[in-house]
């Protein structure tokens, strides 16, 4: 059974929870560089194209991405009016220092209207070698050879988003969830937009469920027929925006604290789609609204994205004074990062956990942290490798897993940490004899942060992530 560990990690987190503390225990420094830059300058082509420079999103990353958008081990930027761009792969990359190994490079295509015609440019994965000299140096200058953009190339997002994008309409709480479609990526026509609701729990299902998902646009109009938990909704086909209202930071009568949204291009009979395995293939997007208490809440992002950075994750949501504290693995301590007129620019990895900070007031705070993204797996299961002692991380998806089904490959002794922020303790499960002694606190619910500990001198079989 799972046992309530009111000294919390001693070693980790001494001073956190002593009354009236708001930050975590100090750490040491790193033993490693704060930085290490990745520097160049976009170049326009041969014909002096594109337009502009600017807004260009530049990766550096560690594996190959197939010609997609990374979204695993990298570091991006975006280039300013001349094209200039810095990438601190450092501390995008996890504070991992870089070894003399081959990387890779590429800049994602972007749109332009040139002479009326729709056109794009990009750069494509190029490999990048990082020698024992560019490591000592603390920087690495890309030639313009490899900075000059070519009409066509470009990294793309992933297929799983593809055709569906997601947004917040603003931060305050009661503002509406926008689900723009992208018509080119349906056969050239509007989707049949289906929604379904969970309990908070990760309940995503890519299958269709009858009376789980609802049809709620039929690529002309709104139909109805659904629950009316699941709120309202608004349609503008000129801007092929299917709006949610009222779904930011409230959980309630009509709205839930996950939904998630398919777009659909098959045909439709008595409200099911006719092609059950196209449905399950296609794009879906999500929001889930995350409970937060007074104090320490462990929590992770549960969906997927192509920006990564708090700003995008959480935006302006939170109050002045609220912090987000993340685990810098190498120094096994946190770092800290408070609200004041906005949050400080930080990228977040995939699988990272975190704890979120709220200040408490007069009165008990309980609010809700909406996040959105994509709601698909990875085109390639990535690859976690965990280090000696405590790793801070979360699963990537919305759905309530285990351990095992997770695809984590435990060693005897091992460890995971699961937080109660209603108590502010720890419960704690351990690998012993084959299994976990309580799977309640192996299991990954939506959004769950935990930390995974394992014993120096145990093996460590990477963690292969399974949707």
């Amino acid at each position: 059974m799972a046992k309530s560990v009111k000294i919390l990690f001693a070693v980790l987190v001494a001073a956190v929870l002593l009354p009236g503390a708001v930050s975590f225990a100090a750490q040491s420094p790193t033993p490693y560089p704060a930085a290490y830059w990745v520097n160049g300058a976009l170049q326009k082509d041969a014909s002096s194209l594109p337009p502009a420079l600017d807004g260009f999103k530049l990766y550096f990353y560690k594996a190959p991405s197939n010609g997609f958008v990374p979204t695993f081990d990298y570091a991006v930027a975006s280039s300013d009016a001349s094209g200039n761009f810095s990438l601190n792969a450092l501390e995008d990359l996890g504070l991992t220092p870089l070894t003399q190994a081959t990387y890779y490079f590429g800049a994602q295509k972007k749109d332009f209207t040139v002479g009326g015609v729709l056109r794009s440019w990009g750069i494509n994965e190029t490999p990048i070698a990082i020698s024992q000299a560019d490591i000592d140096s603390g920087y690495k200058n890309l030639a313009a050879a490899l900075t000059t953009l070519v009409e066509g190339a470009g990294l793309v997002p992933s297929g799983e988003f593809s055709g569906m994008t997601i947004s917040r309409e603003g931060d305050a709480p009661g503002s509406n969830i926008n689900v723009v479609w992208d018509p080119a990526k349906f056969g050239g026509t509007n989707p049949k937009i289906f929604v379904m609701t969970g309990n908070g729990w990760g309940q995503y299902s890519k299958e269709f469920v009858p009376n789980v998902w609802y049809q709620v646009f039929d690529g002309n109009a709104l139909v109805g027929g659904y629950p009316a938990h699941f709120g309202s909704f608004t349609v503008n086909t000129t801007t092929y925006t299917l709006t949610h209202n009222a779904q930011v930071g409230t959980v309630g009568s009509t709205s839930s604290p996950e939904v998630y949204y398919k777009g659909y291009a098959g045909t439709v009979t008595g409200g099911s789609p006719d092609d059950l395995p196209a449905f399950a293939g296609a794009p879906a997007v999500g929001k889930t609204n995350i409970l937060l208490r007074d104090e320490y809440n462990a929590i992770c992002y549960p969906l997927r994205t192509i920006d990564y950075s708090l700003g995008n994750i959480i935006g302006d949501q939170m109050q002045t004074g609220d912090q987000i504290h993340y685990w810098d693995y190498t120094s096994q301590g946190y770092q800290l990062l408070t609200k004041t007129t906005g949050w400080p620019a930080h990228t977040f990895q995939t699988i990272e956990g975190m704890f979120v900070y709220l200040v408490k007031g007069p009165t008990a705070r309980y609010e809700y942290l909406t996040m959105v993204g994509n709601a698909g797996g990875f085109v390639t299961d990535p690859t976690v490798n965990f280090g000696d002692k405590y790793n801070l991380t979360g699963y990537p998806y919305p759905l309530r897993k285990t351990a095992p089904e997770v695809g984590i490959i435990p060693t005897e002794g091992d460890q995971l940490h699961q937080w109660d922020s209603a108590g502010q303790t720890f419960a704690l499960t351990t690998f012993v004899g084959g299994s976990w002694n309580d799977l309640s606190v192996a299991t990954f619910n939506l959004a769950n942060g935990k930390f995974y500990y394992v014993p120096v001198g145990n093996a460590k079989t990477p963690w292969v992530l399974k949707f």
